[in-house]
């Protein structure tokens, strides 16, 4: 928070020691801004998510296979087929990390889990899904920005990204609010998100998602859990 600070207000939930039932884990904080001078972003609340690595890949994973197959997934909506997939990966995962289990695989040993996450993989050709899904290849860039704006086309399956200095944020938010306007994005067809980050790099592992990118769940379930 460049010039200000925060105060801490609430946890809002603790996913990390009491997993969604979908299996989703992270810890949401609820902050409040002070600047270091008056201005009228004082008192603004904004949103924290803190999780490891393996929960980042599983709910990007969620996040990319919804997208793709066109399934709320990331609402514990749509296929439950893959909903149910995603709650055992979910809670190998948890075995993995020493952490709860979700409730309903609480009782069930990391042994029985890895079995039907394999089996559920092979037999429902979730593994296949996952293989098919094509990464965007988008030339990376050393310069670093303020902000970046993502934009993905899911019909083309195409990549636009733009980066912005801080000078130019208003530039930037005028374009996101225009292209979240369009037909295509108000039909889901088209994904935009603003981020604030400087290096491409850290992009790219902030947000997998926008680029279509599951190669480090699928690694994760082929090498570590499932050995598929």
């Amino acid at each position: 928070i460049p010039n200000g600070k925060s105060s801490l207000l609430k946890t809002v939930d603790d996913y990390v020691t009491r997993p969604r039932p979908s299996g989703y884990r992270a810890v949401h904080r609820i902050y409040e801004y002070r600047g270091a001078s008056a201005s009228l972003r004082d008192g603004l609340l904004f949103e924290i998510q803190f999780r490891t690595r393996l929960q980042h890949l599983w709910a990007m994973a969620v996040e990319t296979v919804g997208m793709v197959y066109a399934q709320p997934l990331k609402a514990n909506q749509g296929d439950q087929n893959w909903l149910d997939f995603f709650t055992l990966a979910s809670a190998a995962i948890s075995h993995r990390e020493n952490a709860p289990v979700v409730e309903e695989h609480a009782q069930i040993s990391f042994g029985d889990i890895r079995d039907e996450l394999r089996r559920k993989g092979t037999e429902e050709s979730f593994f296949t899904k996952l293989a098919a899904i094509r990464e965007i290849a988008v030339k990376e860039t050393t310069e670093e920005y303020d902000y970046w704006l993502l934009e993905l086309n899911l019909k083309k399956n195409t990549n636009a990204v733009y980066g912005f200095k801080s000078d130019q944020i208003e530039t930037a938010h005028e374009m996101y609010f225009a292209k979240e306007r369009t037909p295509a994005c108000q039909r889901g067809d088209v994904q935009v998100v603003l981020v604030a980050t400087q290096r491409f790099k850290d992009l790219r592992e902030a947000y997998p998602s926008y680029f279509l990118d599951v190669a480090d769940f699928t690694a994760l379930l082929r090498n570590d859990i499932c050995a598929f």
